[in-house]
């Protein structure tokens, strides 16, 4: 039986509430590591874990936003947040909605606030900067829309990548008006085959490290072979099911039931995706096994894991999954053609 450890709210505003929130962390890794050494489900960690995840969130997001301000913005989790498949320690992403009423200077302090507290329960910042603390990520419902309009009508590659990150978000709270800004993203990416294009071959092709002669490719770190367990496994099968999930019109946003909605609907082969869910599945539980180890050590968890710790067998099991990530990538890749 999966039991997380709970938390207090109150330790948000209590004087030592920053070590009980770092204990709490700590306690957390511990629950996940022994789930994972006695053969707990992935699956089954990834739903209870969101729920707890949530419960952090909305109860930060009341705490440190002012009253009077709270009813004119709107949360929304993007990444693995969204899709609902946080890990231990992933980044805080995510964009505000607002009513008009607010502009950013009256909401910055307040959502600095916010995302300092968040590091002691495990969502450090966004490398990416995908925060509402940056003016690309917040704004009205005319300011989004017009956006939206403007990444469509200038699709570079880093405008493409904003409006994918959108088909990801999902509200923190009941928010239905943000279905119509992210269809906008949505239809736009789907309506263009230039977009599609671009996705497939500049953000999913060649993302699988494995050399023409099937070697993994590690990054050296100081003296250290590491392998990007992020990067490298789990983000090509997510990038790669999402195009397909856009183009083939399916609206779920978790990956597990995106690839179930694709083979039902007969876009996608039964036996290369039961592959690459395995593929995924085993991504998962190295970077859970990674970050909690890292918690636990009282080092910063990382996305990923010296090359040489992992055993033969787990070196075979690596290359053999990320075998058929790659045969996801090149499906992918040979689907969309570049537009004349």
């Amino acid at each position: 039986m999966l039991a997380f450890p709970q938390f207090d709210v109150n330790w948000l505003a209590l004087p030592e509430g920053h070590h009980r929130r770092k204990e709490w962390v700590q306690a957390m890794a511990e629950v996940t590591l022994t789930w994972l050494n006695d053969g707990g489900s992935v699956d089954i960690w990834l739903k209870h874990y969101q729920l707890v995840r949530q419960y952090a969130l909305q109860s930060a997001w009341v705490h440190y936003i002012p009253e009077q301000i709270l009813p004119h913005l709107q949360y929304i989790r993007f990444g693995s947040g969204g899709r609902g498949e946080d890990s231990l320690y992933s980044d805080l992403d995510y964009a505000i909605v607002t009513t008009g009423r607010v502009n950013r200077e009256d909401v910055f302090e307040a959502l600095h606030r916010f995302v300092r507290g968040m590091v002691d329960f495990g969502f450090p910042p966004c490398q990416g900067f995908v925060m509402g603390t940056n003016p690309r990520w917040i704004g009205s419902i005319v300011d989004w829309k017009r956006r939206i309009e403007q990444y469509l009508n200038y699709p570079d590659w880093e405008n493409v990548r904003y409006l994918c990150m959108m088909i990801d978000g999902c509200p923190l709270f009941n928010f239905e008006a943000w279905g119509s800004i992210a269809s906008l993203a949505y239809e736009g990416i789907r309506n263009s085959p230039f977009i599609c294009w671009e996705m497939a071959h500049l953000g999913i092709h060649n993302t699988v490290p494995l050399s023409r002669f099937g070697h993994v490719q590690t990054e050296r770190i100081e003296d250290v072979e590491y392998f990007q367990i992020k990067e490298g496994l789990i983000n090509p099968v997510v990038h790669a099911v999402r195009l397909l999930a856009i183009v083939y019109q399916v609206q779920h946003l978790n990956t597990r039931e995106r690839f179930m909605a694709l083979v039902t609907g007969g876009q996608l082969a039964e036996d290369l995706a039961s592959r690459v869910q395995l593929a995924l599945t085993y991504g998962w539980q190295l970077r859970l096994r990674t970050q909690a180890t890292d918690v636990l050590r009282g080092t910063v968890p990382t996305d990923k894991i010296a090359w040489s710790t992992l055993t033969e067998a787990e070196r075979t099991l690596t290359i053999q999954h990320l075998r058929a990530v790659r045969e996801l990538e090149r499906f992918v890749h040979r689907m969309f053609r570049k537009p004349r």
